[in-house]
């Protein structure tokens, strides 16, 4: 995973302006407001990419915001996908598994 607790971000930041940091994307919102996320490689999109846009123009407008729907899915992350993660399932698997959710198949 590309990103860590309050001391990466702050070993990170610096470098922000030379490089681009992308990091999971149900930890967004915290890469933003930490001044370091470019950007997501988004498992969040895989759910509604729709929704996923939105909430990165929420991130530009209203950090606050975003961060309490980052902490809702985080609970739904906890809830139903790390189980699997714990269960040895790859994260391509579980990128697949969010993607059906999202469409609405399962």
């Amino acid at each position: 995973m590309l990103d860590g607790d309050q001391h990466w971000y702050d070993q990170m930041r610096p470098l922000a302006d030379r490089a681009a940091f992308f990091v999971p994307g149900h930890h967004l919102a915290t890469g933003v407001e930490r001044g370091v996320a470019a950007g997501a490689y988004s498992n969040v999109a895989c759910i509604n990419p729709k929704a996923a846009q939105r909430w990165w123009q929420m991130m530009q407008n209203d950090i606050g915001e975003a961060l309490k729907v980052q902490e809702a899915i985080q609970a739904f992350f906890d809830a139903h996908i790390v189980p699997y993660a714990k269960r040895g399932f790859s994260n391509p698997a579980l990128d697949k598994l969010l993607a059906a959710v999202g469409s609405g198949r399962l």
